[in-house]
């Protein structure tokens, strides 16, 4: 389903206004519900802080987009091509700035929530994880665009990058595989299903894309 607003596109999930509804209407599952939606107010939060830092700096936003897997901020696309000269370091700064924005919101709500634990790991989890070098995760686009500003040149960037992801992803995998066993919970292996996914298509290194 998709919304115009004046500002933007907002596209939600079919499966997701499936799934909602189902956890809804169904009292057995009320209490992941809540759960569930607890914790996606803070994506959402998270995203907002993008979006915020991002006008601060005049980006235009394209879509944001309601999933199961979270909520993304696509902003317009902007193709950075260094070879011409038409961006500069300050560029990079920017995104840098942006990219981290997100993860910082979630260290502040959990400090300020410290005596509430539920809302204090689960932004704290939320900070953490997003930190991380795998595409799509912001610490990816963060050490992407560290990159970009230290050697300044498309092709070693991406080459670097993908090879950092690709170490990280091999570590992440045996995390998982190693938290479902001992925790006896399946959750980080669909996490880990869902970032396969990602990274299995296609995507350009050099456009700007936030996500969760």
């Amino acid at each position: 389903m998709k919304l115009k607003t004046p500002y933007f596109e907002i596209e939600i999930e079919n499966l997701f206004i499936i799934v909602s509804i189902i956890l809804l209407l169904f009292s057995n599952f009320n209490s992941f519900f809540i759960s569930f939606y607890t914790c996606y107010l803070f994506i959402i939060f998270h995203e907002l802080a993008h979006i915020y830092i991002a006008s601060i700096f005049g980006k235009d936003i394209e879509k944001l987009r309601f999933s199961l897997a979270g909520v993304c901020v696509y902003f317009s696309r902007k193709k950075y091509d260094i070879c011409k000269k038409k961006v500069s370091k300050f560029d990079f700064i920017i995104n840098i700035l942006i990219y981290i924005a997100g993860p910082l919101s979630n260290f502040f709500l959990s400090i300020i929530f410290y005596n509430i634990k539920m809302i204090h790991e689960i932004n704290l989890f939320l900070g953490l994880l997003n930190l991380i070098p795998i595409y799509p995760l912001d610490g990816y686009n963060i050490l992407q665009n560290i990159l970009f500003i230290i050697y300044f040149d498309n092709d070693i960037c991406k080459k670097k990058i993908n090879i950092i992801n690709k170490i990280m992803i091999f570590i992440f995998v045996i995390f998982c595989i190693l938290f479902s066993v001992t925790q006896k919970n399946i959750s980080s292996i669909i996490f880990l299903l869902y970032i396969y996914i990602l990274n299995k298509s296609k995507f350009n290194t050099t456009i700007p894309k936030y996500n969760v």
